[in-house]
C-alpha cells in the first residue's frame, strides 16, 4: 500500500496535480516512518520536495519545505549507499539554491554530482548536473562555458540513450549556438525535432518553431524567421507548457522566454500574424519540415562563423572546477547495470 502511495504521488505530478501528490506522498511517508523503512522514507521525501518545489498548494501553511525534504532524503540515501538517489537530491538542492540566488552553492552541489558520477561511472544524473552548471554559467554571462556544458550534457544523454532529455537539451543548445552566431544551431534543432517526432513530444516540437525563428533571425533569414514565429503562434504553445513537463520551470525556460520576446520585438507583428494564419491551414509536420528540417539539410551559403577553440571550452569548464578528462572516463566506464529507470521511484532493487 505504501509503494502504491508513492506511485500515486508521483503519477499526480505527471498530471501537475501538486496537492494530490503531496497528500499521497505524505501518507506514504508516515507509514514508512512508522515501519522504519529508510528507503521508502527517502523516496517519499525526494518526491515530496519535488511536488512542493513545482507547485504551491492552495493552503500555503501545508506546503512542505523542499530544501528540508531534499536534505533529509539526501541523508537517508547516503546512509543506504544509494549514490544515484543522493545525487538527484543534490541536483534538486542545487536548483533550490539557484533560484534563491546562491550561485556558489548551486555550483558546488552540481560539481559534487559531476565528480561522483565520473568517479563511479553511474551517469544519472550527470547530464542534469552539466545542464545546471550551464544555467549558472549563463547567469554569470559566460557564453563559452555555457556552450561547452550544454554540449557535454547532450553528449551524456546521447551516449546513455535518453531521447527525452537529449531533445530538450538540443533545443536549448541550438538557441545558445544561434546567440553566439554558430552554424550548428539549425542542425542541432533539427536533431531535436526528429527525436521529438520519435517520442511523440508535441510541446517540444511546437517550441522548436520559436527557437527556429530566433535561429533564422540570427542568420539574417528574416522571412523565414517571420514564418517560423507565425507558425509557433499558430500552435497556441506557451513556454509554461514546455516547462511543465519537467515539473520545475527551469532557467532554460526563463532564458528562452526572453529570447522569444527579443525575436518578436525585431519582427513585423502584422507579417507574423499573417504567417500564423497561413500556418493554421497546414499540418504541423509540413511546417516543421519546411522551416527546420529542409533548411538544416542545405549547405551553408553565407559567411561561416568561427566556433570557440577546444582550449577555450576547456578553460571555461576549468573555471567551474570540473573534472579534467571526463570524456575519457565516460568512455572507459560502463554505466552501472543496476541503475533503475528514472521513471520509477528511486528505491533500491530489493525494495522494489
Amino acid at each position: 500500500m505504501t509503494l502504491y502511495g508513492d506511485a500515486a504521488g508521483i503519477m499526480a505530478q505527471a498530471d501537475k496535480d501538486w496537492e494530490r501528490s503531496v497528500r499521497h506522498l505524505r501518507a506514504a511517508l508516515a507509514v514508512f516512518r512508522a515501519d522504519r523503512v529508510p528507503a521508502g522514507q527517502a523516496v517519499s521525501l525526494y518526491w515530496l520536495g519535488h511536488a512542493s518545489q513545482a507547485g504551491i498548494p492552495a493552503h500555503e501553511n501545508v506546503r512542505p519545505d523542499p530544501v528540508r525534504c531534499y536534505e533529509e532524503a539526501l541523508e537517508l540515501f547516503t546512509d543506504l549507499g544509494n549514490a544515484m538517489g543522493a545525487n538527484w537530491c543534490r541536483v534538486s538542492l542545487g536548483t533550490c539554491a539557484f533560484f534563491a540566488g546562491d550561485l556558489d552553492r548551486a555550483e558546488q552541489l552540481a560539481n559534487q554530482v559531476v565528480d561522483d558520477c565520473l568517479a563511479t561511472g553511474i551517469r544519472h544524473p550527470l547530464g542534469q548536473a552539466w545542464s545546471n552548471l550551464a544555467d549558472i554559467a549563463r547567469r554569470r554571462g559566460d557564453e563559452t562555458t555555457t556552450l561547452a556544458l550544454l554540449r557535454d550534457a547532450a553528449g551524456v544523454y546521447r551516449d546513455h540513450g535518453d531521447p527525452w532529455s537529449l531533445a530538450t537539451t538540443l533545443t536549448d543548445l541550438a538557441a545558445q549556438e544561434a546567440r553566439m552566431g554558430l552554424d550548428e544551431a539549425l542542425p542541432d534543432l533539427a536533431e531535436s525535432v526528429r527525436l521529438d517526432e520519435e517520442i511523440g513530444t508535441l510541446a517540444q516540437r511546437q517550441l522548436a518553431l520559436a527557437v527556429a525563428a530566433y535561429v533564422h533571425l540570427a542568420s539574417g533569414r528574416r522571412a523565414m524567421a517571420i514564418a517560423a514565429l507565425g507558425a509557433y503562434d499558430a500552435t497556441g504553445h506557451t513556454l509554461t507548457d514546455w516547462g511543465a513537463r519537467r515539473s520545475v520551470v527551469s532557467e532554460h525556460a526563463d532564458w528562452l522566454r526572453q529570447t522569444l520576446q527579443d525575436t518578436r520585438a525585431a519582427l513585423d507583428p502584422v507579417a507574423v500574424a499573417t504567417a500564423a494564419a497561413s500556418a493554421r491551414q497546414r499540418p504541423l509536420e509540413a511546417v516543421i519540415d519546411e522551416l527546420i528540417l529542409q533548411p538544416a539539410s542545405m549547405p551553408i551559403t553565407g559567411p561561416r562563423h568561427q566556433a570557440p577553440e577546444p582550449w577555450q571550452l576547456t578553460q571555461g569548464r576549468a573555471r567551474l572546477s570540473l573534472v579534467a578528462g571526463w570524456h575519457a572516463v565516460l568512455h572507459r566506464r560502463r554505466p552501472s547495470p543496476d541503475v533503475p529507470d528514472l521513471l520509477l521511484p528511486l528505491l533500491p532493487p530489493r525494495v522494489r
